[in-house]
């Protein structure tokens, strides 16, 4: 506009007014003679405000934002309103260059090391010979006098705690024994491999000491030959048995044939599944595995359980490539027992199968039990 003088964006130096007074030479209200903002915030424990200059306060400020940031990384769905406030408050201190007073997230609890179920029931360790067997019993929760008994058997490299879910589903229904085979789970090696029957063998002592007769076997993977062993071995223990997942395929008994189809299965398994798996390998060791392997692959199951009488179901995942659909219906043939259908295919699940879906394995079971009542004398 004509007549009217335009002032410039930035007056000169001579026409600013004074300047503010250093940091830490005011005399009331904090640190440069100024109060601290203080911005209402939710309750919670608030950051130290950090006095300083110019410099300072633009580092607080930046500090205010990496203050906030790893707090973000753990917010739920729920907390998105405080979220996007406090990232609000992180540009208001850049902006303005004065540190907030930043209070901490509400942010999950921290996971603490949580006990585990087999660490609440009562555990004993048993020595039969030179091998030490770890037995979990699992109460009948139904407090039923006529509940029955349930033998579960891992198979080779992992352990018990790999059952748990399944001992879960059946402790309704009678009492659950969950065996740790020597070797495995930390416990010591045997100063020979042992055979299938040898496993067999000290599973029948602990069950004798027990006082377990009539019980129903559940074996998975190297579990199913030690039941089916103890099956043709001891009919006074067992009355009926779950075979899961039952190896060796007579088509493929060899090591680097059974290690490419349990890559095959490996890939349908959960990652949950993996890490569970990984640290019972790890637990057995390599050396005990490798030991053990060779009886694992050159045990005839087939032939085995062509003398069974006892009810008996197979069951498999649909992408168990250890144990494929083939190989389950030869042993099926083979079974001479009073069920009817005596095979079984979980849709979706792998050679993990077990603790994946432990409910339907458990469904088979109380079918075995349910079989063998009806055909005993």
């Amino acid at each position: 506009m004509p007549g009217v003088e335009r002032l410039p964006r930035r007056l000169p130096r001579h026409l600013r007014g004074p300047p503010p007074p250093a940091p830490g030479r005011g005399s009331a209200g904090g640190p440069g003679g100024r109060r601290p903002v203080a911005l209402p915030l939710p309750a919670g424990r608030p950051v130290p405000h950090r006095p300083g200059g110019a410099r300072a306060r633009r580092r607080g400020a930046r500090g205010a934002g990496a203050q906030l940031r790893p707090r973000l990384a753990g917010v739920g769905a729920h907390q998105g309103g405080h979220a996007r406030r406090c990232r609000r408050l992180a540009g208001c201190a850049r902006r303005t260059g004065v540190t907030p007073r930043l209070a901490a997230v509400p942010l999950r609890p921290r996971r603490t090391a949580r006990a585990l179920p087999l660490d609440h029931v009562p555990t004993s360790l048993v020595r039969v010979g030179d091998t030490w067997l770890r037995t979990h019993r699992l109460p009948d929760g139904g407090s039923r006098p006529d509940g029955a008994a349930f033998v579960l058997l891992h198979g080779v490299g992992i352990s018990a705690r790999y059952l748990v879910p399944l001992a879960q589903e059946l402790a309704g229904h009678g009492t659950v024994y969950l065996l740790d085979l020597p070797g495995h789970a930390r416990l010591p090696r045997p100063a020979r491999a042992l055979t299938i029957a040898d496993f067999a063998d000290a599973v029948a002592a602990v069950l004798d000491r027990a006082g377990v007769s009539d019980a129903v076997l559940v074996g998975h993977s190297m579990g199913s030959q030690v039941a089916t062993e103890l099956l043709a071995t001891r009919r006074d223990l067992a009355a009926a048995a779950v075979l899961v997942g039952p190896i060796v395929d007579a088509e493929a008994r060899s090591v680097p044939r059974q290690l490419v189809r349990f890559a095959r299965s490996t890939w349908h398994e959960p990652w949950r599944v993996r890490g569970i798996a990984v640290r019972a390998y790890l637990a057995c060791g390599l050396r005990w595995f490798l030991e053990v392997l060779p009886a694992m692959i050159r045990y005839p199951l087939e032939e085995r359980l062509a003398g069974v009488t006892a009810p008996v179901i197979l069951v498999r995942g649909e992408h168990d490539a250890v144990s494929p659909s083939s190989w389950v219906e030869a042993l099926a043939s083979r079974l001479s027992g009073p069920v009817r259908r005596n095979h079984r295919t979980v849709p979706g699940a792998a050679h993990s199968v077990v603790l994946d879906h432990a409910d339907d394995v458990a469904r088979a079971a109380l079918d075995a039990l349910a079989e063998s009542r009806r055909s005993a004398p």
